[in-house]
C-alpha cells in the first residue's frame, strides 16, 4: 500500500502525465485539422487511456496535499493551486458524462425546441408484428481509426447481430458491373436549376424532376412520362410534350414531337420546360454502388454524406444494409426484412427535446462591399416558455443563455432563410469549472504577494539594491556626459566628405527593391519617401556658419549605408521650432 501510495503522489508521475497531457492535446489539434473533430475526439479526447491520465492527475494532485502537508496556513496559496486544477478537472468529467449538445435548426416564421445531437447513435428497431425490442448504442466512425463493433442479442428464440463491415467517407454512388446480380440501369445527368444532379434509373423506376415534377422513366409502364426505352442496345424516347434535343457529339439541335416513339443516342440533351437532361450511359448488368469520393482520406467533408454499411445476421441468414447520415441532421430510417423479422435501422444523431421553444423573426446577413463573403450574420429570435415570452438578438460573442441552455450563432441555411444555433447544455460543469478557474486565480495572486512566497523574498533583496541606486545614476551621469563630450563636430567639410558622385549616386537609385508593403520600387522612391518623413524634404540640406551642402536622395541614401558610423551625429529630423523648442533647447 506504501509503493502505491509513494507511485501515485511521485512527482515524476505527476510531470510525466503532464507531459502526456500536453502532447495529447497538440495532437488532437493537427488531428482535428487534418481529418475533422469527430476523429479528434474518437481517437484521443474519448479515447480511456486520455480519460485515465486526467484522472491520474487528479489522484497526483490530491495526494500531494497530504505529502507536502499543503493544510498548514503558510502554504495555502499553494494548497489554492492544487485545489483549483483538481475542482478543473472535476468540471471537466462532469461536463464530459451529463453535458448536452448539438445545433438547431430554424426557419425564418418558424419554432422550434429541438436539439440535434452531435453524438451519433445506432438505432435498431425489430418487430415481428407482435413483439417489439429497440437497441441504441453509441458510435462514432473515422477514415483511420479501428471503426469495429459488434451488438448481439436475441429475439424471438432467434440470435440477431449487426456488426461493423464497412465506413464510407463523402460516400457517392456508382455503377459497378455485376454479372449475377446486376440490373439494367440508365446513368443520367439532370438539372432543374439548382445545380445538377446524377441520377440513377433502374428498369421499370419512374424519377420526378425539378419544382413541378416532371417525371422520367425507364422501360416504365406509367402513362403521360417522358419514357426512355432499350432494345437491343438501341434506345427510344416517347414524350407527352415537345422536348428540344441538342447531340452533344455533332452540335446538331433537334425537336422531339410529342407522343412519338424517335429513336435516340446517349449523350445527348434534352430540355423539357424548366428541366434538362442527359442519359450519359447504359449498364445491362449494373449495381449501384457507394463509394468514398474524397481523394485523400483527410478529406472528409462534414457537408456531404457520409456511410454505415452493417451485416445484419438473423440465424443463419445475414444480410448487408447502407445507412446514410450527414453530420447535424436527423438520420434516414432504412428498413430489412430477413426470415418473419423486420429491421428498422438508423445511424445518426437524435432529437433532444428542450422544455421551451425558440422562435426565429428574422435572419439577417450582411456582406462586404463588392463581395459576397458575409462579414457578419445574426438572428432575431424570442423564447417562448408558457406564458413568458421574450425577444433576443444572438450574434458572434451575443449569447442566448436560459434555463442553463447557451445558444450560439453558428451557421446558417443556403437560402439565408434560416439559422443554425449551436446548442450547449453544461450548467453545472461549467461553473464547477468556472470556480476552478477562480482559486486558480486566487492562489496566483497570493503566490506573488504572500508573507513568506519566493517573489516576496526576491522583492526585499530588490529593496536592498536601492541602496545603491544613486551611485549607479551617478555612474551613468557620467557615462553620458563622457560619450556627449566625445560627440564629434559636424561641419560642412564633414558633409563634404560624405558627398558621393551624383552620376553612381543615380545607378544606385535604379535598383529595385521591396518595401515593407510588398510593393516593388525603386531604391530612388524609397530614398525620397524616407528623407520625406525625416526632414519633411526629398532632399539633404546642411548649414553652418554661411555655407551650405546639398545631396539628393540618392546621394544621402548611399552615404549613409557607406558611412553609417559618422551620420549617426548628423542632424537629420525637422522639429517644429515651437512645439519642439522646449525640448531642444540647449
Amino acid at each position: 500500500m506504501n509503493k502505491l501510495y509513494r507511485f501515485l503522489s511521485s512527482s515524476k508521475l505527476a510531470l510525466l502525465l503532464l507531459l502526456v497531457f500536453a502532447i495529447s492535446m497538440a495532437v488532437a489539434t493537427f488531428v482535428e485539422n487534418d481529418y475533422g473533430i469527430t476523429t479528434a475526439w474518437k481517437l484521443i479526447y474519448n479515447a480511456w487511456w486520455f480519460e485515465m491520465v486526467m484522472l491520474g492527475l487528479a489522484i497526483s494532485f490530491l495526494l500531494n496535499i497530504s505529502k507536502y502537508k499543503l493544510l498548514r496556513k503558510e502554504k495555502w496559496p499553494i494548497l489554492l493551486f492544487h485545489v483549483s486544477f483538481i475542482i478543473i478537472l472535476l468540471g471537466a468529467a462532469i461536463t464530459r458524462y451529463t453535458s448536452d449538445s448539438g445545433i438547431m435548426r430554424i426557419r425564418e416564421g418558424a419554432s422550434s425546441n429541438v436539439v440535434i445531437s452531435s453524438d451519433n447513435y445506432l438505432h435498431v428497431h425489430l418487430t415481428d408484428g407482435k413483439t417489439n425490442k429497440s437497441i441504441k448504442k453509441q458510435l462514432s466512425f473515422s477514415p483511420i481509426s479501428n471503426n469495429n463493433f459488434s451488438i448481439q442479442t436475441n429475439f424471438n428464440n432467434k440470435s440477431v447481430k449487426i456488426s461493423y463491415a464497412k465506413f464510407i467517407a463523402d460516400a457517392v454512388p456508382q455503377i459497378i458491373e455485376d454479372e449475377t446480380e446486376g440490373k439494367p440501369i440508365i446513368q443520367m445527368v439532370v438539372s432543374a436549376g439548382g445545380g445538377r444532379e446524377t441520377i440513377f434509373l433502374e428498369r421499370g423506376e419512374v424519377e420526378a424532376i425539378g419544382a413541378h415534377k416532371h417525371k422520367v422513366g425507364f422501360d416504365s409502364n406509367e402513362k403521360g412520362i417522358i419514357n426512355i426505352t432499350e432494345e437491343n442496345g438501341g434506345f427510344k424516347i416517347f414524350s407527352p410534350r415537345d422536348l428540344s434535343a441538342f447531340v452533344m457529339a455533332t452540335e446538331t439541335a433537334s425537336t422531339i414531337v410529342k407522343d412519338s416513339l424517335q429513336s435516340i443516342q446517349l449523350k445527348t440533351l434534352y430540355r423539357d420546360g424548366d428541366i434538362s437532361f442527359v442519359p450519359l450511359s447504359y449498364h445491362p448488368k449494373g449495381k449501384i454502388a457507394l463509394v468514398s469520393g474524397a481523394e485523400k482520406i483527410k478529406d472528409n467533408d462534414e457537408l456531404k454524406d457520409d456511410a454505415l454499411v452493417v451485416n445484419v445476421d438473423v440465424g443463419e441468414t445475414s444480410k448487408p444494409i447502407k445507412l446514410l447520415y450527414r453530420q447535424g441532421f436527423l438520420p434516414t430510417k432504412h428498413e430489412l426484412k430477413i426470415d418473419d423479422i423486420h429491421l428498422t435501422l438508423s445511424y445518426g444523431s437524435e432529437p433532444i427535446i428542450i422544455p421551451f421553444s425558440i422562435h426565429l423573426d428574422d435572419f439577417q446577413l450582411e456582406r462586404y462591399p463588392g463581395s459576397t463573403s458575409p462579414s457578419s450574420y445574426a438572428s432575431e429570435v424570442q423564447v417562448i416558455d408558457n406564458d413568458n415570452r421574450f425577444s433576443q438578438r444572438i450574434f458572434m460573442n451575443n449569447v442566448l443563455d436560459y434555463k442553463g441552455y447557451r445558444f450560439f450563432q453558428a451557421s446558417y441555411d443556403t437560402d439565408e432563410l434560416g439559422t443554425v444555433l449551436a446548442v450547449n447544455y453544461d450548467w453545472l460543469g461549467t461553473n464547477v469549472t468556472y470556480l476552478g478557474y477562480l482559486l486558480l486565480i486566487i492562489g496566483m495572486f497570493f503566490t506573488l504577494f504572500w508573507k513568506g512566497s519566493r517573489f516576496t523574498v526576491i522583492n526585499k533583496k530588490l529593496k536592498k539594491l536601492k541602496k545603491t541606486a544613486p551611485i549607479l545614476l551617478l555612474f551613468l551621469m557620467s557615462t553620458v556626459a563622457f560619450s556627449q563630450q566625445k560627440s564629434p563636430e559636424i561641419t560642412v567639410n564633414t558633409i563634404k566628405q560624405q558627398t558621393i558622385d551624383k552620376q553612381h549616386a543615380d545607378l544606385f537609385g535604379r535598383l529595385m527593391v521591396q518595401d515593407l508593403d510588398g510593393r516593388i520600387k525603386p531604391i530612388n522612391t524609397l530614398a525620397s519617401e524616407f528623407l520625406r518623413k525625416l526632414t519633411r524634404k526629398p532632399y539633404f540640406e546642411f548649414s553652418k556658419e554661411g555655407q551650405t551642402v546639398t545631396l539628393n536622395a540618392n546621394q544621402t541614401f548611399l552615404a549613409m549605408q557607406a558611412a553609417a558610423n559618422v551620420w549617426q551625429y548628423i542632424p537629420l529630423i525637422k522639429v517644429d521650432k515651437q512645439k519642439g523648442e522646449n525640448y531642444f533647447r540647449h
